[in-house]
């Protein structure tokens, strides 16, 4: 809880910095003058001085580099600030994720901190709501969600990188995404979850899905290995769904 509290008050870092007694709004030259001095903190403070109707060109050039500036500064051993300095700047200025510029900054500086966050087992559901909300920002990003996936993976157990990989391998995956163990290690643990659970649900998806060729064999061994209970039942689930059972086979599941 004490970790969830610092956290919050992280995340209401930018809003909250004091502005008493400077009620002065800055103008497009102010914020180009504070980022070419490498002021970025101060000049991401006061992206939203600019009214939205003369947030053009312009503006989106300065607030890329002003956020992108700001996020790369921050120190190393200061982390969960960067994950949830990400969260307020996405927020507060949804503009900047059409931005490569920024997206590219965001995601290196964004998995560097989840990864610094998975490891810290006591804070570790907070991170994940956290890491899928950063994904969502940036959701066509399938490289960005991949690798986010295997971040997951190596933080505990497996089976909590289902819902992260189903989001990397949605659509048409590569060979290599579908061929990595970290895929197989998630979507196995996942299928030896109770059959209503969201990770088993979400392994059978990625199981039938793109990447069928790839895990037909591991699924298979599971399901040969397991007579009975929750990985048979949902190995059957799959393998019945691809005709991938014989006769004999199939009579085993329910």
């Amino acid at each position: 809880m004490k970790q969830l509290i610092t956290l919050v008050v992280v995340a209401v870092m930018l809003s909250s910095v004091a502005r008493a007694g400077d009620d002065k709004k800055y103008s497009l030259a102010d914020l180009k003058a504070l980022v070419a001095s490498k002021s970025y903190q101060e000049a991401v403070i006061h992206l939203a001085d600019i009214s939205p109707s003369e947030r053009n060109a312009g503006w989106l050039e300065v607030a890329t580099d002003a956020a992108a500036g700001y996020l790369g500064g921050l120190s190393n051993d200061d982390l969960v600030t960067k994950v949830l300095s990400i969260e307020e700047i996405d927020a507060r200025h949804p503009q900047l994720l059409k931005s490569a510029k920024y997206t590219k900054v965001r995601a290196e500086i964004g998995l560097k901190g989840y990864e610094a966050c998975f490891a810290q087992s006591y804070t570790l559901d907070e991170c994940l709501q956290h890491a899928m909300k950063f994904l969502e920002g940036d959701s066509g990003n399938s490289d960005l969600a991949f690798k986010m996936s295997k971040l997951v993976r190596k933080s505990g157990n497996a089976y909590n990188a289902v819902p992260y990989f189903k989001r990397a391998l949605a659509g048409k995956p590569s060979a290599a995404m579908c061929k990595d163990d970290d895929v197989k290690l998630a979507v196995i643990a996942g299928l030896g979850l109770p059959t209503d659970y969201d990770g088993a649900k979400g392994a059978r998806e990625i199981s039938v899905g793109g990447c069928w060729d790839a895990l037909k064999k591991p699924i298979m061994e599971a399901f040969t290995a397991e007579k009975s209970g929750y990985t048979h039942d949902n190995t059957c689930t799959v393998l019945k769904a691809k005709s991938a059972l014989t006769a004999d086979q199939a009579k085993t599941c329910k």
